[in-house]
Formats: C-alpha cells, sequence, structure tokens
C-alpha cells in the first residue's frame, strides 16, 4: 500500500496539516464571532465546543492514516526479518554441510597419514631385512697393524634369526603392505 512512501517526511506532513487545521478553525471562530476575548466561561464553552465539533473529526482521521502508516511500516520491517531470518538459516544449513564435508576430509586425510607412517614403517624394516640377508655369509677383512684376518658375517648368529624366518618376515610385510593399499 505505502511501499515508497518515507515515513518521517509524511508524519511531518500530517503535523503540518494538523497545525494549519488548528490555525484555520481559530482563525474562522474569530473571523465569524468578532469581539474581545471574553471573560464569560459560557463563551469559551462554546469556543470549545466548536474546536472540539470541527477539529475532533479532522484530527482523528489525520491520526488514523498516520497509525496506518505506521503499521504499513512495521509489517514492511516484518517482512524484512523473516526473509533475512530464512537467508540466515539458509547460511546455516550450508555452514554446517560445509563443516560435515570438512570433518570427513580431515578424517580421511589422519588416515592417510596413518598410513603413510605404517607404510613408512614397514618400508624401513624392509630395508633393515634385506640389508641382514645380503650380508648374511659375506666376508670381512680386518687390516690391522698385526697383520689381516678374514671373518664371515653369520646373520643367525649375530640376530638368532635364520635366513628363511628373515624371508618369512619379508614376506609376511609386503603382505601387510598390499593390505595398506
Amino acid at each position: 500500500m505505502f511501499k515508497n512512501i518515507k515515513l518521517p517526511k509524511v508524519l511531518f506532513c500530517i503535523f503540518i496539516v494538523a497545525f494549519f487545521l488548528i490555525i484555520t478553525a481559530v482563525t474562522v471562530y474569530f473571523l465569524n464571532f468578532n469581539g474581545p476575548m471574553s471573560n464569560k466561561h459560557e463563551e469559551w464553552g462554546t469556543f470549545g465546543d466548536f474546536l472540539g465539533g470541527v477539529l475532533n473529526p479532522a484530527l482523528s482521521f489525520l491520526a488514523l492514516i498516520a497509525l496506518l502508516l505506521t503499521l504499513s511500516l512495521q509489517n514492511r520491517q516484518a517482512e524484512i526479518s523473516v526473509k533475512e531470518l530464512q537467508l540466515s538459516r539458509t547460511e546455516l544449513v550450508n555452514s554446517r554441510k560445509e563443516l560435515s564435508r570438512s570433518a570427513k576430509a580431515q578424517e580421511e586425510s589422519g588416515k592417510h597419514q596413518s598410513r603413510q607412517v605404517k607404510v613408512q614403517e614397514l618400508s624401513a624394516k624392509i630395508s633393515v631385512i634385506t640389508l641382514l640377508i645380503e650380508q648374511d655369509g659375506k666376508g670381512i677383512s680386518d687390516y690391522r697393524s698385526s697383520g689381516s684376518s678374514h671373518s664371515t658375517i653369520r646373520v643367525s648368529e649375530i640376530i638368532g634369526t635364520s635366513k628363511k624366518e628373515l624371508l618369512n618376515e619379508l614376506g609376511a610385510i609386503y603382505k601387510e603392505l598390499k593390505n595398506l593399499e
């Protein structure tokens, strides 16, 4: 109804109209009933009745218009508030979804990092076992000032595990690596 009306300007205009109505009513009364100011209560009562009869309906009508304008503005503000609330609710739902996706991504990242640590651990074991297997049975020469000596490395004597057991453990590690992927 009053979509593009600025309420303070309209209320000011209503105030100006009411002011001019009052001035006009007083002026009309004094122009029609000439005379000095009276000391009689009856004449003041007549003056009050005249002003009340003329101004009350007009001022009541202007007050009604001001009330309708104010209600219209409040209604418009309520509609805007509802729209803002709906937008906020939608944004909240989207934020929840995004946070859920982010949590899932972090969880997956944590799983991936755990897997990477396990792979590195198994790779280190493979390297050690491979080195032990490669060195098993090789000879070592020691050159000291007293002469040279030669000895053979026996992994089974050093760590208490045979080459076959090392190969079995190596196979188990490769199976575990395959299951990780």
